[in-house]
């Protein structure tokens, strides 16, 4: 093993000498002796010297302790210290500059030589395993750089490229990293999105890494590809920045199926609507044909039957004429009540307000349920296919309450905010009890509901549930007012 170059430093110029010649009679070089920190701070950088051997009492204002901590920031040199003192503190205060050993004064010449070889081949292992393990990570690193699906690039702090992966490459249609380096990644970006690139680097060099911001990337070719990127800061070794990370992932299948989900909810919308203007059209019908048909014919039957009470013959045939017409007059009365139900003349003529009412009304006369129902004059100006499809909310809610909430009362309010039509039903009922980890369908109810949800989005609206157990159950509609016109 070759021998080492050995800086001393020690401010006692007989010892230092006595060392010089020791070190050297047994192979080593000694590039230079000095007395003072500074000095020694000054010279290893110079000389950059395979071991410094410090006293730590020197003359001066820095001491040996302060003149190690110095070179070690600038490069990684090991020291062996010499020291008269055996002065817990000073130990204790030496040892933050990881020294390889510790020599007191007076010493063996032997003792000085078998120290230093130990310590000299120590740390030439501990280096040796280091760069072995450096390579081994190295290695494991450029395989991970060159196998990663993501695009991975090396930057300056400015954005200049310096390196980049396979992926990277494949991504913007680049043959070689070599293309690369001359060019930004700022002029790799669209042009409608380099200020939000401008701000994610920015962000980056303040926090030391940066959100994850979609943007559009131009390929070499002059397409566009869709990719989500991110930046972390690159630092050296003394934790100053030197330049960024920037890891870019291809998102273009992504957006291309995010478009296909709006295309299909927009004609989901569409459909719903018209399903909802067909059902309307469908409930006019039946009720008109139920009113002039159905509900005419009974009519005429009563009359007719009434008509042949007087010539019954017994007290037998009247009282069963009597009874026919009572089932009569309830059928009548049936069928009057379905036609207001399947097309309320109340909603149509005098508007969702007093629709409200009505139903309420025959909620708390059928079911004994307590029903308020307040309204304000501005919530009465409804677009028709608005004002259907809210009526029919809000019967499927309130017919809700009555067949699951077991409540003893139920409130109603139609109000408008700003330029938001809100209608609220709530009740004291028992609350909805969901057990921990239901599925989402559960939590957002059941087909009444998502039938809510969908007549809803054609004006921006939705439906926000809330509840617990015991504590009723409230469940609100907003949505764009969309006025008569």
């Amino acid at each position: 093993m070759a021998k080492a170059n050995i800086l001393i430093v020690e401010d006692e110029r007989i010892v230092a000498r006595d060392i010089q010649t020791t070190l050297q009679r047994a192979g080593y070089s000694v590039p230079a002796v000095v007395a003072s920190g500074e000095q020694a701070v000054r010279v290893a950088a110079e000389t950059q010297p395979d071991l410094v051997l410090m006293d730590v009492v020197l003359t001066g204002e820095m001491d040996g302790i302060e003149a190690a901590r110095q070179i070690r920031m600038r490069r990684e040199i090991p020291i062996v210290y010499l020291t008269a003192n055996g002065d817990r503190a000073v130990l204790e205060q030496a040892k933050a500059t990881q020294p390889l050993a510790f020599i007191l004064k007076p010493y063996a010449e032997q003792d000085l030589l078998t120290t230093l070889e130990i310590t000299l081949h120590q740390y030439r292992a501990q280096q040796h395993r280091s760069h072995e393990a450096l390579e081994e990570s190295e290695a494991r690193y450029r395989e991970l750089f060159e196998t990663a699906h993501d695009g991975i690039a090396i930057t300056d702090l400015a954005g200049r490229h310096l390196d980049c992966n396979p992926a990277y490459l494949k991504l913007t249609g680049y043959a070689a990293a070599e293309e690369l380096r001359s060019r930004t990644v700022a002029e790799l970006t669209a042009p409608e999105c380099r200020d939000a690139a401008r701000l994610m680097r920015e962000q980056t060099l303040v926090r030391g890494y940066s959100a994850e911001h979609e943007r559009q990337y131009l390929r070499k070719d002059g397409d566009r590809v869709a990719v989500s990127a991110r930046t972390w800061l690159r630092r050296d070794r003394q934790g100053g920045p030197v330049g960024l990370w920037v890891i870019v992932r291809d998102v273009s299948e992504r957006k291309e199926a995010e478009h296909r989900i709006l295309e299909y909810q927009a004609q989901l919308q569409a459909l719903m609507a018209e399903l909802a203007t067909a059902e309307e059209k469908e409930r006019q019908r039946i009720a008109t044909d139920i009113h002039d048909r159905i509900s005419q014919t009974l009519a005429v039957c009563q009359m007719r039957l009434e008509a042949l009470a007087p010539s019954a013959s017994g007290c037998a045939d009247r009282q069963e004429i009597e009874g026919i017409g009572a089932l009569l007059e309830r059928t009548i009365q049936d069928t009057s009540a379905l036609v207001f139900e399947l097309c309320p003349p109340v909603l149509h003529q005098l508007g969702l307000g007093a629709a409200l009412e009505w139903i309420g009304e025959k909620i708390q006369r059928d079911h004994g349920l307590q029903v308020e129902v307040r309204h304000t004059p501005a919530a009465q100006n409804l677009a028709s296919d608005c004002r259907n499809a809210l009526f029919r909310a809000a019967a499927e809610l309130m017919n809700n309450v009555v067949k699951h909430a077991q409540a003893t009362r139920l409130r109603v309010s139609l109000e408008v905010r700003g330029s938001r039509l809100h209608l609220v039903v709530e009740d004291d009922g028992r609350g909805l009890v969901l057990p921990e980890g239901a599925p989402s369908r559960r939590q957002r109810g059941g087909f009444g509901l998502f039938h809510i949800r969908e007549r809803l989005r054609a004006w921006s609206g939705n439906l926000e549930i809330s509840s617990s157990p015991g504590a009723g159950t409230r469940a609100c509609l907003s949505l764009n007012l969309p006025v008569e016109l």
